[in-house]
């Protein structure tokens, strides 16, 4: 079973994953917490989870409902960032910021291995 833990740091909205993620649990979380209108950039954090699990399909139909609520007119100028710290992993979370920017979500990409790379890069990014 998966645990996705939502934490807001000011504009930024951290997504802690714990165990094996599961498509429909992602979208979820996504539709719930993407559309506060404060919430401007997201990290995944998969330290201690994992998206081994997901297939193409499972990246395409996350990726759909990131779409919508960007199209919705929230997260506006966002960035995300996925933290993962295994090789797989990083690569897979990689793919999935192609296939979003592919869709035409106007989102800003990014993997990182650490958490504490993912916060200096928002910070170094910031605008």
């Amino acid at each position: 079973m998966t645990q996705i833990i939502a934490r807001r740091e000011g504009a930024l909205l951290i997504m802690v994953v714990h165990g094996d993620m599961v498509c429909s649990e992602a979208i979820s979380a996504v539709l719930e917490h993407y559309t506060d209108d404060t919430v401007k950039d997201v990290i995944w954090d998969f330290i201690d989870g994992s998206n081994l699990k997901m297939t193409d399909n499972d990246f395409k139909a996350l990726a759909l409902a990131a779409k919508r609520t960007v199209d919705q007119g929230y997260r506006k100028g966002g960035r995300t960032v996925f933290v993962g710290n295994k090789v797989v992993e990083y690569g897979l979370l990689g793919m999935y910021g192609i296939i979003a920017e592919t869709m035409g979500i106007n989102i800003t990409y990014n993997a990182f291995k650490t958490l504490d790379e993912a916060k200096r890069w928002l910070a170094e990014t910031s605008s």
